[in-house]
């Protein structure tokens, strides 16, 4: 994963860079360089995102809204 890729995952999961940057208590520039046009984030972090994305996906096909009662209460 190179630095668009992680930057494009990060939008993916709704993290913003400063969001990583906060969660794993690193500084923001560290973030913003692994996410620069040259930029290559280490494979933890890599691997961070992805799990969340995973986390996400599942979240999303598992976990369905109550229905909505259409009987007066």
């Amino acid at each position: 994963m190179n630095g668009p890729e992680f930057r494009e995952a990060l939008q993916a999961i709704g993290w913003k860079q400063s969001d990583f940057a906060r969660a794993m208590r690193l500084h923001r520039n560290s973030v913003s360089d692994w996410c620069s046009e040259a930029g290559q984030p280490p494979i933890w972090a890599q691997r961070y995102v992805q799990l969340l994305a995973k986390l996400k996906a599942l979240a999303l096909e598992h976990i369905e809204p109550p229905p909505k009662n259409t009987e007066a209460e």
